[in-house]
């Protein structure tokens, strides 16, 4: 099921998940900068999949969801 929908993301735990495809840890290092400028997050924390071609483990999956409020992932082709 979907999380319920934030009020506002000032406090709150930010996770970025990089996929490890070509570009996508430079948008998402473009998008982190873009978004801490205006957003004070409580703390930003970076993950990374194995690979862009497999799917995000469930042990990574957990450790996401339990230490973090919102996620940015993103795939730069």
């Amino acid at each position: 099921p979907l999380a319920p929908r934030v009020s506002g993301l000032d406090g709150l735990r930010l996770a970025v998940l990089d996929n490890t495809k070509w570009n996508a840890g430079d948008l998402l290092r473009r998008t982190t900068a873009r978004l801490t400028a205006d957003i004070d997050f409580a703390a930003v924390n970076l993950y990374s999949k194995e690979s862009f071609s497999k799917v995000a483990g469930d042990a990574l999956i957990a450790e996401i969801a339990a230490a973090n409020d919102v996620v940015v992932t993103a795939i730069g082709d």
